[in-house]
């Protein structure tokens, strides 16, 4: 089975409320350390920061209703990646973390560049407020 055909049954497993694939066959199989995809997610309705890369203060602000997306990611290191305190001081009313999968490295970086690309489809904006987008010609993209 093709990679981006096996990434795609996870997308569906991991979209599904209350489901969540812990970890992939091939991470298992191969003993490497597992990384994380992740969101970030609008803890309430409220204003929150666009970062730009290279600013180290936000160059816009953005409207999210409770729950969308500000930001997807991948991590090696979930614990450690962010602060309680740094996730509730993100905008108005802070954000939450959401764990969407893990597995290794190119699944996760896979699925988080399917990710961006669906929500861009969805809601005709390029990416969430603070993902930073992948190269549109890594070899993460999925054609």
């Amino acid at each position: 089975m093709r990679a981006a055909q096996r990434i795609q049954q996870l997308v569906h497993h991991v979209e599904r409320p209350g489901q969540l694939v812990l970890l992939s066959e091939s991470a298992k199989q191969n003993g490497s350390t597992p990384v994380e995809q992740y969101k970030l997610v609008a803890n309430e309705r409220g204003f929150y920061p666009v970062m730009t890369r290279g600013q180290k203060h936000p160059t816009e602000i953005v409207w999210l209703e409770r729950g969308e997306a500000w930001k997807f990611g991948t991590t090696k290191n979930p614990k450690s990646r962010y602060s309680q305190v740094y996730l509730d001081g993100i905008g108005e009313f802070g954000v939450e973390k959401k764990q969407e999968f893990l597995g290794t490295q190119d699944q996760a970086l896979q699925l988080e560049n399917m990710k961006i690309r669906n929500y861009s489809e969805q809601n005709g904006k390029l990416s969430p407020p603070e993902t930073k987008l992948l190269d549109r010609n890594s070899k993460w993209t999925l054609e």
